[in-house]
C-alpha cells in the first residue's frame, strides 16, 4: 500500500488494564508511526471492556466444538 492511498486499521483493544496496560502504549506507538507514513489512515478502535459483550461459557464452546468435530 503505498502512503497515498486510503488505510483503515481496526484496533481491538481487549486489555482489562485500561490505561496501565503495556500493550496498549506498544500499539498506540505503532498506529502512530504507521499514521506517520500513511496521511490517509483511518483507525476505528473498540475496547472490549467497554462493550456489552455476551458471555462465552463452557456449553457455549463445547456445542462450537461439537459443530466442528461432528
Amino acid at each position: 500500500i503505498s502512503a497515498d492511498e486510503p488505510m483503515r486499521l481496526l484496533h481491538l483493544d481487549a486489555s482489562p488494564r485500561s490505561e496501565r496496560s503495556r500493550s496498549r502504549g506498544v500499539a498506540g506507538a505503532f498506529i502512530d508511526a504507521l499514521a506517520g507514513r500513511h496521511a490517509k489512515l483511518a483507525v476505528r478502535r473498540l475496547d472490549l471492556w467497554d462493550m456489552a459483550l455476551p458471555e462465552l461459557g463452557g456449553a457455549t464452546i463445547e456445542g462450537r466444538y461439537n459443530l466442528i468435530m461432528g
